[in-house]
């Protein structure tokens, strides 16, 4: 999905990935199956986490920019978790969990290029989204709760390496209180028995009370183990800054460009390799725009 549509009169679709909407587009259903698992395949992730938007932007202190937040990072591992990709979620988990333990605390955000919290913008300790991201990874991965209008559903994915048994004890649902023991590894349930009957469903009902026990055994199997884009931090070019003299458009070299792309009303008309290029004169009006290109293909924004 398009990042967002950015211009004037004449709209253009930023080509930068951006994890948290691709994240939400999952988890609400706005990708149906096999595009949601094409998404979590091919978005670009780094060593120390899904950065908030790829490429980089230069000359931008690290925040959203630069940026690895761990409550991001736990949408995206719920959507992984979601679409059954066992490699991006060991690679979330990883994330969020190793962050925690090093900082000794949820921080708010860190650089994606060093995975450290030093030299991010702003920052914080125990910030409320990443010590909630953290909680959600037991809730909603380990666990795999999904609480709907009516009940209490269960669908762990457990991760071979983190098979064993897991508990949670005096969990709060509603009106109830709900202990839970969680055996195997595995991304579907064998048998779920409530308090030592076996359940045909998956779910608890919502208008449960008293103190009740669950257990669930998984089926230690894991039927996709699934692919990421694991990639380097790197930076798009600097955004041309486009002036116009009569009919020459006309814009300052841009470093490691290769090559200029010349956009008129949102879509592109040449190509070149110099910094000026003149317009055919036009009763109409119409608004250009040029990119600039790096070597390696990343590409800057469109000029104002």
């Amino acid at each position: 999905y398009g990042q967002y549509l950015y211009g004037r009169n004449y709209f253009s679709v930023s080509s930068r990935s951006e994890a948290l909407g691709e994240a939400l587009c999952v988890l609400f259903d706005i990708a149906d199956s096999e595009k949601g698992k094409i998404i979590i395949e091919n978005t670009p992730t780094t060593t120390f986490g899904i950065p908030c938007i790829y490429p980089q932007i230069p000359n931008i202190p690290p925040y959203h920019n630069n940026g690895i937040w761990p409550f991001v990072e736990a949408y995206w591992t719920w959507a992984s978790a979601k679409v059954g990709n066992t490699k991006s979620i060991e690679h979330g988990l990883a994330s969020i969990i190793r962050a925690s333990s090093l900082f000794l605390t949820n921080k708010e955000n860190m650089v994606a290029e060093t995975g450290d919290f030093m030299g991010t913008e702003i920052n914080s300790d125990r910030q409320l989204w990443s010590v909630a991201g953290n909680l959600a990874m037991v809730y909603r991965i380990f666990m795999g709760m999904d609480f709907q209008p009516d009940a209490l559903s269960f669908k762990p994915f457990i991760p071979q390496k983190y098979a064993g048994t897991r508990s949670l004890k005096n969990f709060k649902y509603r009106q109830g209180l709900i202990d839970i023991t969680i055996d195997g590894y595995g991304d579907n349930i064998q048998s779920l028995s409530l308090d030592g009957k076996l359940l045909t469903t998956n779910k608890i009902p919502g208008n449960i009370s008293g103190h009740h026990k669950i257990h669930i055994q998984m089926n230690n199997e894991i039927a996709q183990p699934g692919n990421i884009n694991l990639v380097e931090t790197t930076f798009s070019p600097d955004t041309p800054d486009l002036t116009v003299s009569d009919s020459l458009l006309v814009w300052n070299s841009i470093k490691n460009a290769k090559i200029y792309r010349i956009f008129k009303n949102g879509s592109e008309i040449s190509k070149t390799k110099k910094t000026r290029f003149r317009i055919p004169r036009s009763d109409h009006y119409s608004e250009y725009q040029v990119m600039a290109v790096g070597k390696s293909g990343q590409q800057s924004f469109l000029s104002q």
